[in-house]
C-alpha cells in the first residue's frame, strides 16, 4: 500500500465527526493492507511509529524541511518503515548529520500531504 492512501484515510478520519464515518474510513483501509503492513498500518493511523523514538524532534524536522516534494505519491509503507528504522539504528558519532541525511531523502520523496503526515507522526501530532 501507498502511504498516501493511509494520509488520505487520517485525513478522512480527522475531518469527519460521525463514529460510523470514521469507522468505515478505517476498516476500508485496513482491509487494503497486506499481511506485511498491518502493523505498521495500524500503528502509522494510531499515530505511532513501531519502532518507538528514533531520535528525530521539531528541530531536526525543521533542518530537513525540503523546499519540493514529490509530484505523485510513490512512498510505499515498507519504504517508509525502513527508512525509520534506519534513522533508529543510526546512533554514535555523526549520528545526527546521519538521521538529517535519511529523514532528508524520506521527505524529498514524499508529496506535501506525506510530509505533514510523516512530521506529525514523528513528534507524536496525530491523533
Amino acid at each position: 500500500m501507498l502511504l498516501s492512501d493511509l494520509v488520505r484515510t487520517s485525513k478522512q478520519v480527522t475531518e469527519t465527526q460521525s463514529r460510523l464515518e470514521k469507522i468505515a474510513h478505517l476498516s476500508a483501509c485496513l482491509r487494503r493492507l497486506g499481511p506485511e503492513e498491518i502493523e505498521m498500518g495500524v500503528n502509522y493511523l494510531s499515530g505511532r511509529l513501531p519502532q518507538g523514538n528514533i531520535g528525530v524532534g521539531p528541530a531536526l524536522l525543521d533542518a530537513v524541511s525540503p523546499s519540493g516534494a514529490a509530484g505523485e505519491p510513490s512512498l510505499a509503507l515498507a519504504q517508509v518503515d525502513e527508512a525509520f528504522a534506519e534513522i533508529a539504528r543510526t546512533t554514535g558519532s555523526g549520528s545526527g548529520a546521519a538521521r538529517r541525511r535519511l529523514l532528508g531523502k524520506l521527505f524529498s520523496q514524499a508529496t506535501r500531504d506525506e510530509q505533514g503526515f510523516l512530521a506529525r507522526l514523528v513528534v507524536g501530532g496525530l491523533s
